[in-house]
């Protein structure tokens, strides 16, 4: 983003050249870039001890975003500050060479100016001029192509935020938008306060978006239409209810089929014909395909269930693990028989059948640890297979209201089976213990049943690996 593509090519050519075969540093790669970005000997504006921050100060940036507008003067105002909390959650100011690539978006998807601001200070401000007069100040698209790796807050309001989810002409900045305004409907509904405005609104404006760039774009609108996963959203809910979270996501999931039920069936049909050219053609189609089903089959599409049903003994394994995908949150006949037609039909083929001991383990149900269980002992399940492992285990701790039952049997069983994973496997014994890491974050009644399956796991003999994660967790 700084350098511009051209001379960051010529930087990594320049790196090679030098240390092709030698040991070399970061600040090797980083003089390098800067060599070949100089033009004529002459010195190339960037403070290279400001930007090499980024590789010794520990933690992710916070950038904040205020504007101040004065209409008659079409004069616009960015003010903006960075700060940096440290291993001790002190917050502090930071200089950190930061991109902030910015733009002022008017009239739906018009462009006034977009410009690529450097932050350098604690505190600086950047002025916009020549806009055209408008009583409300204008919407501000940031870091635009995601220009740095930090954590920002702006006064940005929420209608705001839709107009960018609407029009933005940045593919990063509309999809961010969307994003934010779906994890605060989400956090809402978890906190037993949801907001029904902010998610009609969010319906009505995912409807504009299928009927605008749906079969245009189906790549651009699988990622807008796409919900935020739920290890992003508890990081964002201050005492984790991880039940709360699912639940608030199968509901969105479930609204999101039932009202746009319409366009994603009429969505499907446009691009049909896509979703038959051969890869990497056609990818991107079914892609959308795979999230239309989706939504329609949590939304209660019945049809949508039957179809899908079929595709899994189908010739595309991408089509078929996207059926199943489908089918997989949904308590239904269609499941069960899907699940039961791709075993059978990939049964002698271990490395696919990964893919189903998976789904296996983490579909809801009433008896998921009992399921679990059986898993371990199934004939064609390989304990000494790191995959295979995984594949089971993994699955149940993405099982939410298996391993986070209120009991805590979903703790003790994983840490059970971590124990025993360690006497033959200890690499990815310490791995797979690395699911507990954020024990501290989670509501009391989870917090507390976590940290004794912890106690249990550094009580018992372990091997180095694990020792020093558990550790290190407990810490």
């Amino acid at each position: 983003t700084i350098l511009g593509n051209k001379n960051f090519m010529k930087g990594i050519n320049l790196y090679a050249s030098r240390f092709d075969g030698c040991a070399a540093t970061t600040e090797d790669f980083v003089q390098s870039m800067i060599d070949a970005s100089c033009n004529n000997n002459s010195l190339f504006d960037l403070d290279i001890q400001k930007f090499s921050q980024w590789y010794y100060q520990p933690g992710t940036p916070e950038v904040s975003v205020l504007r101040e507008w004065e209409p008659l003067k079409g004069k616009l105002i960015i003010k903006v500050s960075q700060s940096i909390t440290n291993n001790n959650n002190e917050r502090h100011e930071s200089s950190l060479l930061i991109p902030l690539k910015v733009a002022i978006i008017t009239n739906k998807s018009d462009c006034h100016e977009e410009r690529l601001l450097m932050l350098d200070r604690p505190q600086q401000e950047f002025v916009f001029e020549k806009i055209p007069f408008q009583e409300k100040v204008p919407v501000v698209s940031l870091f635009r192509s995601f220009s740095a790796p930090v954590n920002w807050n702006s006064d940005l309001l929420t209608e705001e935020l839709f107009h960018l989810f609407k029009y933005d002409n940045d593919p990063f900045s509309r999809w961010n938008s969307g994003q934010l305004l779906m994890r605060q409907a989400l956090i809402a509904r978890a906190s037993f306060a949801p907001a029904k405005e902010l998610e009609d609104n969010i319906i009505l404006t995912l409807d504009y978006l299928i009927q605008d760039i749906g079969s245009k774009d189906p790549e651009a609108l699988s990622s807008l239409i796409s919900l935020p996963g739920l290890s992003e959203l508890e990081l964002y809910q201050e005492n984790v209810d991880p039940i709360a979270l699912y639940q608030a996501r199968m509901h969105i999931e479930s609204l999101l089929g039932d009202k746009l039920s319409a366009s994603l069936k009429s969505l499907l049909i446009s691009i049909n014909q896509d979703c038959q050219l051969e890869w990497p053609k056609g990818s991107a189609a079914r892609k959308m395909k795979a999230l239309a089903w989706r939504l329609l089959a949590v939304g209660g599409d019945l049809d949508v269930r039957k179809k899908v049903l079929n595709v899994v003994q189908g010739s595309s394994m991408t089509m078929a693990r996207a059926a199943l995908y489908a089918l997989h949150s949904v308590e239904c006949s269609e499941r069960e028989m899907a699940m039961r037609n791709f075993y059978d039909l990939w049964k002698n083929r271990p490395v696919i059948l990964d893919t189903w001991f998976s789904l296996e383990a983490s579909k809801p149900s009433r008896n998921s640890l009992e399921l679990v269980q059986n898993l371990l002992e199934h004939p064609r399940f390989d304990p000494d297979a790191p995959n295979s492992v995984r594949a089971v285990l993994g699955g149940f701790t993405s099982n939410v209201k298996a391993f986070h039952s209120i009991d805590g049997t979903g703790y003790q069983f994983m840490a059970d089976q971590i124990l025993e994973l360690d006497k033959r496997n200890p690499i990815t014994a310490s791995r797979m213990l690395k699911v507990f890491s954020r024990w501290k974050s989670y509501l009391s009644v989870h917090r507390e049943p976590m940290f004794n399956a912890l106690v249990n796991i550094s009580d018992a003999e372990l091997s180095k690996n694990t020792r020093e994660v558990v550790e290190l967790i407990l810490s």
